[in-house]
């Protein structure tokens, strides 16, 4: 059992980065390659910036730790959803390879019956998991797709992500 853990949210401004590439790849084994330019990082150890799209993901965690990390898509309408497929990283000294975690969660959503008294609902839900084993720095590709509410890909992309484990 881990003794602490991070919290990793990192968004993709899934319509600009379609509009950036209107021809993305089709083929999940070729992702198209990008720049962090449209996905912002946020995790519980930022003290000073939220929402940094350095392509860096800085935590304060020790061996045995784990680092969660949760992808969204920042949609008006949930027009698009992204979904991380696979990760490769450079170097499996620092955390092991993320895995899916899945977990169902009870939502509250609003009642139009009676707002103050809202329902709940089960979701499904996961997030992916990793154990630190040693502070330092790797580098991650991370593949995600998104997926528009029509159920449809609209783009495979490849991240190049950096992990900095800090004690």
């Amino acid at each position: 059992m881990p003794g602490q853990h991070d919290d990793v949210l990192v968004i993709v401004d899934a319509a600009t980065l379609l509009a950036a590439h209107p021809d993305a790849s089709l083929d999940a084994d070729a992702p198209t390659p990008i720049d962090g330019r449209h996905v912002y990082v946020m995790n519980a150890g930022d003290a000073q910036q939220i929402g940094r799209n350095d392509s860096r993901i800085a935590a304060r965690l020790s061996a045995g730790d784990e680092l969660h990390l949760r992808e969204s898509a920042m949609s008006l309408r949930a027009e698009e959803s992204v979904v991380f497929y696979r990760f490769a990283l450079a170097d499996e000294g620092v955390i092991t390879p993320l895995e899916a975690v899945a977990h169902h969660a009870t939502l509250s959503v609003p009642n139009p019956d009676d707002l103050l008294q809202p329902k709940t609902q089960q979701i499904g839900g996961h997030y992916w998991r990793s154990e630190v084993l040693a502070t330092g720095s790797t580098t991650c590709a991370a593949d995600f797709i998104v997926v528009g509410n029509d159920e449809k890909v609209r783009g495979y992309f490849r991240w190049e992500i950096g992990i900095d484990i800090e004690t």
